[in-house]
């Protein structure tokens, strides 16, 4: 089925059942998070994307809330026919049990973190999914990695120093407090985020497969911008390969003050 949304017109909103599934066929809808007067801006899904797949998987109410943000038309996909759609596409069956592994290891990893005595398994092995072709972690990176703040605010929390990534999986996320020499738990990359924080715990990570750098969202609450392209939970993929060169990386949705600048 076809429907057509005039700019300004909203898809859903954040909280309704997730029944079907947005395939976006013209125009682009902005995905925004509501946080009380202040909503949040996301991201953009384009034509040929997909909208709202994860909520249908995974049987929960919608996690932020699709604007029209142009005239859009879409083709709509029931439950069913949207599993039918992913028995018939291997590359998007995959891609949606990698997602659906990253939270599941996210969970585990939760709790893990919450039972006395288990012991818990650091949070950048975590995020990559057992699903995935087996990457190449090395412990180093395979070519020179840096990271430099790409804007005033972040670099009033990483300086402007070029930061050197020296090892992979590399993490950048929020700490509550200066991170602990050789702590596993804390990010790799800490940033003391005030509130309301833009920023998850473990936002992305940084990793290598096959002599490629790759970001990947780990399932953040605001997602992450790599090069134009949104990643996150409420956008089509979560994860993307860097280029050779300069690379743009926002954490927290467009608009973030926390830019980062990824050289390869």
């Amino acid at each position: 089925m076809t429907e057509e949304f005039a700019a300004g017109e909203l898809l859903f909103q954040e909280g309704d059942p997730s029944d079907v599934v947005y395939l976006v066929r013209s125009g682009t809808v902005a995905v925004i998070k509501e946080r009380g007067d202040s909503p949040v801006l996301l991201g953009r899904v384009r034509t040929g994307e997909f909208l709202g797949e994860m909520g249908v998987v995974e049987g929960l109410p919608r996690s932020a809330t699709a604007q029209a943000e142009t005239a859009v038309t879409v083709e709509i996909y029931e439950s069913g026919q949207f599993l039918e759609l992913v028995a018939a596409d291997g590359d998007l069956a995959l891609n949606l049990i990698r997602r659906m592994s990253v939270r599941l290891r996210k969970v585990d990893n939760r709790v893990a973190q919450l039972v006395p005595g288990a012991e818990s398994v650091p949070a950048a092995v975590n995020t990559q999914p057992s699903s995935d072709p087996k990457p190449e972690w090395s412990g180093v990176a395979p070519v020179p990695v840096t990271i430099r703040g790409g804007s005033y605010a972040l670099q009033m929390y990483i300086g402007t120093d070029p930061i050197k990534v020296g090892k992979m999986p590399f993490t950048v996320g929020r700490v509550e407090k200066a991170p602990a020499p050789d702590d596993d738990a804390e990010p790799d990359l800490g940033i003391l985020d005030p509130e309301p924080h833009r920023l998850s715990p473990a936002h992305f990570i940084l990793f290598e497969d096959h002599k490629r750098i790759f970001v990947r969202d780990c399932n953040s609450e605001l997602g992450t911008v790599v090069n134009d392209r949104n990643l996150g939970r409420d956008f089509p993929i979560d994860q993307i390969a860097l280029k050779p060169g300069k690379n743009t990386v926002i954490a927290g949705g467009d608009g973030s003050p926390y830019k980062f600048l990824i050289e390869i």
